[in-house]
């Protein structure tokens, strides 16, 4: 199978460049307001916008609490760098609609402590 080469080597600004578009499409659409919807549509543009190579070094889990009856879920996105620590990105409910918004490392830990999630270890060993 033929892969263009612009596309089969890592580049951290063109990444950059490419998650900065999926994250205004998905913060400024007035469409999508639902978690399953954001997630989904994050997913859509991940897959048409980035390449393979760059599909590897996004990692996407939902992560979930419940208090009192009422389930607060959230994705946390980890962007893999080569020669670089991750960046931190979530998506969750801000004024009835689901947006991504980047985050440090204490935030992040923040959600790894307080919330359930499969791939805590995973997220703990990209972050330090």
């Amino acid at each position: 199978m033929y892969q263009d080469p612009r596309y089969s080597k890592f580049s951290n600004e063109i990444f950059h460049q490419k998650m900065n578009l999926i994250y205004n499409l998905v913060n400024n659409t007035n469409l999508i307001k639902k978690y399953d919807d954001s997630d989904r549509y994050f997913d859509y543009l991940n897959l048409k916008l980035m390449s393979r190579w760059e599909q590897s070094k996004i990692h996407k889990h939902p992560f979930w609490i419940k208090e009192n009856d009422k389930w607060d879920v959230l994705d946390l996105i980890l962007l893999e760098q080569e020669e670089d620590k991750a960046i931190c990105y979530k998506l969750a409910e801000n004024n009835g609609k689901f947006v991504l918004s980047k985050i440090d490392f204490h935030e992040m830990n923040h959600y790894l402590d307080s919330y359930n999630g499969e791939v805590k270890g995973l997220y703990r060993s990209l972050t330090f």
